[in-house]
C-alpha cells in the first residue's frame, strides 16, 4: 500500500551517508492545503530541503488520519522527488499497544494537537533514538515556515557536534501577510531571511503584539518579549522552540508538550544546543490566522 510505505522499502532506496528525518502532523483537506501551500513551499525553496537532500537520505513522516493519507500523498508529489514519504495514519499506527486514533479519543481542539504532536514525537524516537549511527530529527510543523537555507545551517550545526537546535518562532498573521508571502513564494527561490523577519514585523499576528514591550508592559505570560526595531523585531526569547535534534536514546519520553524543557531534558548542557539569535542567518516563524488564540491573549496588568 503506497500510504503505508515501511522502512525496509526505504533502505533498499537508500545510498551510503547521514539519515535525517522530518516529522509533521497534518490532516483533512483545508489544512492540508495550507500546509502544502505555505510551509511545505518554504521547505521546498532550492536551498532547503532540495538541498539538504545533497547531504542526507531524508525520510518524511507525515502523521494524519487514513481518510487524508491519500489527499496528503496526491498534494506532496513535488516532496517525493527529494525524500522518501512515509505515511502513519492515526488508525493503523500503534503507540504503547494501543493505536494514536485511541490515544487521542479524549482530546479535542488545540489540546489534540498538543498531545497529537507529543505522542508522534515519541512514536518516531522509538523507531530511531538507537540507529548508529545516530540520525537527525527535524521536529517539524504544519504552520512552520523556514526561510531559504535554513534546513541545511540547522543539518550542519548537527553534524558539527551539536546535539538540539532551537529558534525564536514568531507568529505571523495568514490573512494580512498571504499575498506578499505567495508573491514571494512565486519567484521560485524562497523566502530569505531578511524578507521573511520583515514580513513578520509587517504583519504580525495578534499572539506576537502581545509580546511587545510598550512603556515597560508587556505580555502577562512573558515567553516572549518583543521591540519593534526599523523592519524587525528585537526579541527576548525564554522558550525557543526545538527545530532539530540529535535523539537521545535515554530521552524518549516527556510529560508536557514538545518543547524547550524537553530539549533540556534530553540535553541539560546548554553548550550541546544551538540557538539562532540573528535572523539575517535563519527566520523560523509561525503562520496562524487571525482567529487563532483569540480568546487566551492578555497582556500584563
Amino acid at each position: 500500500d503506497v500510504h503505508h510505505r515501511r522502512r525496509r522499502l526505504i533502505d533498499a532506496t537508500m545510498t551510503d551517508g547521514p539519515v535525517a528525518h522530518v516529522l509533521v502532523s497534518v490532516w483533512d483537506a483545508p489544512y492540508i492545503d495550507k500546509f502544502v501551500d505555505t510551509a511545505l513551499a518554504t521547505q521546498l525553496s532550492p536551498g532547503n530541503i532540495p538541498a539538504l537532500s545533497a547531504k542526507a537520505n531524508l525520510i518524511y513522516h507525515f502523521y494524519t488520519s487514513a481518510e487524508s493519507a491519500p489527499y496528503l500523498m496526491q498534494r506532496t508529489t513535488a516532496l517525493a522527488s527529494h525524500a522518501e514519504i512515509v505515511m502513519h495514519t492515526f488508525e493503523d499506527t500503534v503507540f504503547e499497544g494501543e493505536t494514536i486514533a485511541q490515544h487521542l479519543s479524549p482530546y479535542s481542539g488545540a489540546t489534540f494537537k498538543n498531545f497529537l504532536n507529543q505522542v508522534s514525537v515519541f512514536h518516531l524516537l522509538d523507531q530511531i533514538a538507537a540507529n548508529d549511527p545516530p540520525e537527525v530529527l527535524f521536529v517539524g510543523d504544519s504552520d512552520l515556515l523556514y526561510s531559504d537555507g535554513a534546513f541545511p545551517i540547522m543539518f550542519d550545526a548537527l553534524q558539527r557536534g551539536k546535539k538540539a537546535v532551537v529558534s525564536p518562532t514568531v507568529r505571523l498573521s495568514l490573512e494580512q501577510s498571504q499575498d506578499a508571502l505567495a508573491s514571494a513564494l512565486a519567484r521560485g527561490h524562497g523566502v530569505d531571511a531578511r524578507t521573511l523577519g520583515a514580513m513578520i514585523a509587517a504583519f504580525p499576528h495578534a499572539a506576537a503584539q502581545i509580546s511587545y514591550m510598550q512603556d515597560g508592559v508587556g505580555p502577562a505570560y512573558p515567553s516572549q518579549m518583543s521591540w519593534p526595531v526599523g523592519n524587525g523585531l528585537l526579541c527576548r526569547t525564554f522558550f525557543p522552540h526545538p527545530v532539530a535534534m540529535i535523539p537521545n536514546p535515554d530521552c524518549r519520553r516527556w510529560e508536557s508538550t514538545i518543547d524547550y524543557d524537553f530539549i533540556l531534558h534530553c540535553y541539560p548542557d546548554p553548550r550541546d544546543i544551538e540557538m539562532f539569535t540573528d535572523g539575517a542567518t535563519v527566520t523560523i516563524c509561525k503562520l496562524s490566522t487571525d482567529a487563532y488564540l483569540q480568546d487566551h491573549m492578555s497582556r500584563a496588568p
